[in-house]
């Protein structure tokens, strides 16, 4: 993909994305990140894992992954920046997922070794089919539809995190999301000496 001149040291570019996040190394970054987006606690993280393409024979669709990391219990998290998005990118994007929870399940094996994997997919521009949504953070599961009322999940290992960036409004998420996001739009410049002064030392070694 071309990039904008202007656009080469953007944290929004796909390269620097994966240099700042994906690398070995940076474990404490990612891990910071990806607490703030889930919301969840995270004990350790591997981006040993980290490989960019995806579709293991010639004939096979390939695809390309920024982001993979695989957590202390097995689950998988992987995130894809896109500046513009692609034609039939929830299709695309739930390619990508069905690969990264199939990859390494061979044969014999049973299903229950299969474990949750979740997409965040990043994106600048905001997505045609969730024009109707206001928040840029949606976060989406399998969930029954016209159950009275009751939420019944069919399972718990696919779950999918859309963020569009064009989106964002500050005041509208915890802090520290919020200041995640700031940094992925601006970079450095988009956080003042106050915000620096508050943030993680994951945050402040991405900066």
């Amino acid at each position: 993909m071309t990039q904008n001149k202007n656009n080469k040291q953007n944290v929004t570019n796909d390269l620097v994305f994966q240099n700042i996040f994906g690398k070995p190394g940076n474990e404490r970054i990612t891990k910071g990140l990806l607490e703030s987006i889930l919301k969840i606690e995270i004990e350790d993280i591997d981006l040993n894992v980290n490989k960019r393409m995806i579709g293991e024979y010639t004939d096979a669709k390939i695809g390309r992954i920024d982001v993979k990391a695989k957590l202390k219990d097995g689950m998988k998290v992987f995130i894809e920046m896109q500046v513009e998005p692609y034609a039939y990118m929830p299709e695309r994007f739930l390619y990508y997922w069905s690969k990264v929870y199939t990859e390494g399940f061979d044969k014999g094996e049973t299903y229950d070794g299969l474990n949750k994997v979740i997409g965040i997919l990043i994106v600048q521009k905001r997505l045609q089919r969730t024009k109707e949504i206001e928040d840029y953070h949606t976060k989406w599961e399998i969930l029954a539809k016209g159950q009275k009322g009751k939420e019944i999940e069919f399972t718990d290992k696919l779950e999918i995190h859309t963020i569009e960036l064009d989106k964002f409004k500050e005041g509208i998420r915890d802090t520290e999301e919020e200041n995640w996001i700031k940094f992925i739009i601006g970079g450095k410049e988009k956080m003042n000496k106050e915000m620096e002064e508050s943030i993680n030392e994951s945050l402040k070694d991405a900066i």
